[in-house]
């Protein structure tokens, strides 16, 4: 048996009010991607879908997503990757059907953590 795989490191920080990638500055112009498909309501018909997505984004002119509200696919992340369009991905805030943005239950909290752990495995 072989397997091939590939990885990539990057850096990204912040100088005053300018982000760097790799330490070069980049301007992020990101668009919302909710990650809505008629045919599948939260979840893409197709890894064709995911890459259709990223291909019709960079050719609005925009250089990356902010992932909302889902945990998105791991084909959406390696095409993200290959094709150099940055990704920040957002938490899904469904708190018991309540916004508790500033006070959080424990029990919530430790919701938060055992579920984050679940899609760190996942996607890695």
């Amino acid at each position: 048996d072989e397997v091939s795989s590939y990885v990539g490191l990057r850096t990204v920080s912040c100088v005053k009010d300018q982000v760097l990638l790799n330490g070069e500055p980049i301007y992020l112009r990101l668009v919302l991607d909710q990650g809505f498909y008629p045919d599948g309501i939260w979840t893409a018909p197709s890894k064709e879908a995911l890459l259709r997505d990223i291909r019709l984004a960079t050719s609005l002119g925009f250089n990356g997503a902010r992932l909302h509200q889902k945990v998105f696919e791991p084909w959406y992340f390696y095409y993200a990757d290959i094709l150099g369009f940055l990704v920040v991905s957002e938490y899904p805030d469904w708190p018991g059907e309540r916004t508790r943005r500033w006070t959080l239950p424990d029990g919530y909290k430790r919701l938060v953590l055992r579920e984050w752990r679940q899609v760190v495995d996942h996607l890695h």
